[in-house]
């Protein structure tokens, strides 16, 4: 009956009542909303009224927070009958004179989350971190993210091992290695990869960026094409008096045995090319894909010059 004027404010910042939720995180005037005050009129008859709170938009990662609205008086400011009814109009219950605004999280609050890089090259025999995920905008509470690992031409559980199939960055974190590594053997091995990949499959509120997949690749190791070196690495020969002598030396191939691969050999005396000791005094060998030994032929020629060995 009558028509009414409502008198609200938004609460100070720092104002704690007791019936407030303990550790609330609050908003702040002037950067978060504008604080208000004024009037809100009641018509005869009408049971609702609209209060209208600005808030300011900015770039800055935030989780949620509260604006607290409270009504502070009711006053009637038309009467429909001279004959005055006692304590009316008035306020309800303190708390049911208090709203609760609540600004939801913005700016990707809780962050996104992607990963470091995407190609990582890695030595078989590497230890600790390979690939992280990071975490951009804001950093606020406990997420993670699912991923998993898909073989190319590496093999699971023979060239890498996952440890889980979550990631997980504590509050205030920004970067986590994934939980994988590289298993070390002694095969010889050519360069071998494998994909890792984020899935949209988050908690605490983070979300997936662009950056999703990333190829790992293992380098090749344990020398896949060879170690090379000669059988013998000491041998005497007595000069021939008159024409040569022919001295094979065996080259073997220990490690991998992997593709065609040419041995290049140059013969010196002193750190001087073998000329007048030796027919050829430099050339190559080849080895076929497997062959682990080939043999090279030295012809040793005779001359009146003394020497030594």
């Amino acid at each position: 009956m009558g028509r009414v004027r409502v008198t609200y404010a938004t609460l100070d910042d720092l104002e704690k009542l007791p019936y407030f939720p303990p550790n609330l995180a609050r908003a702040t005037h002037g950067r978060d909303y504008i604080p208000a005050s004024g009037f809100a009129f009641f018509r005869a008859n009408q049971s609702e009224a609209t209060i209208n709170i600005s808030i300011l938009d900015d770039d800055e990662p935030e989780r949620s927070e509260s604006v607290f609205v409270e009504l502070l008086d009711a006053t009637l400011v038309e009467k429909l009958q001279n004959r005055p009814i006692p304590n009316s109009p008035r306020l309800g219950p303190k708390i049911e004179t208090i709203a609760h605004l609540i600004i939801i999280a913005n700016d990707d609050a809780f962050g996104i989350l992607q990963l470091s890089a995407p190609v990582v090259r890695v030595a078989e025999n590497h230890v600790g971190p390979i690939i992280n995920v990071t975490r951009t905008g804001g950093a606020f509470a406990d997420v993670s993210v699912k991923f998993k690992a898909v073989p190319m031409t590496a093999v699971a559980g023979e060239d890498y091992s996952i440890a889980s199939s979550d990631v997980v960055l504590l509050e205030g974190e920004i970067s986590k290695a994934v939980p994988m590594y590289i298993i070390n053997d002694i095969y010889p091995e050519l360069e071998e990869s494998f994909l890792v990949h984020l899935l949209n499959e988050t908690t605490g509120g983070a979300k997936v960026g662009v950056l999703t997949e990333a190829i790992i690749i293992i380098e090749a190791s344990d020398d896949p094409y060879g170690l090379f070196g000669f059988q013998i690495t000491k041998l005497t020969v007595e000069e021939p008096e008159f024409n040569s002598v022919k001295v094979n030396l065996p080259i073997i191939r220990n490690s991998g045995t992997l593709g065609n691969v040419t041995v290049l050999w140059v013969a010196t005396i002193n750190g001087q090319l073998a000329t007048g000791d030796l027919r050829v005094v430099s050339g190559n060998v080849t080895f076929a894909p497997g062959e682990t030994i080939q043999t090279l032929l030295l012809e040793v020629l005779a001359d009146d010059v003394p020497e030594i060995e």
